[in-house]
């Protein structure tokens, strides 16, 4: 499955169905990470990419994923790390509650 990057300064946490990643939210011992507006750093809204990924029609269509630009909060590497470990969730996405950590830094919040 392909993604389509569209830099979107305008993102914001749960505003919408789908699905909010974070960069190195912190995370008390026990329980959800903390996640804040400063940690967000992309959002995938809807869920239509999931229902119908098997469909040949969907698998061209790319999943169009709303990332954050390099600012003081996230710099470019750690923008580009970050798309690494979304598209590799993306293409082979499992679901284990409402929150999963996808990589060591980036965890996803699940807006149903």
């Amino acid at each position: 499955m392909r993604v389509k990057w569209v830099e979107d300064a305008s993102i914001r946490m749960r505003a919408g169905h789908g699905l909010d990643f974070h960069w190195r939210p912190h995370q008390p011992d026990k329980g959800a990470p903390h996640l804040k507006p400063d940690t967000l750093i992309a959002v995938v809204r809807g869920f239509g990419w999931l229902k119908d990924r098997e469909a040949a029609e969907v698998r061209v269509l790319p999943i169009e994923v709303h990332v954050h630009p390099a600012d003081a909060n996230h710099g470019p590497e750690e923008i580009a790390e970050a798309k690494l470990a979304i598209e590799a969730f993306l293409n082979n996405p499992v679901f284990e509650g409402q929150w999963k950590w996808v990589s060591p830094d980036v965890v996803y919040w699940l807006n149903g």
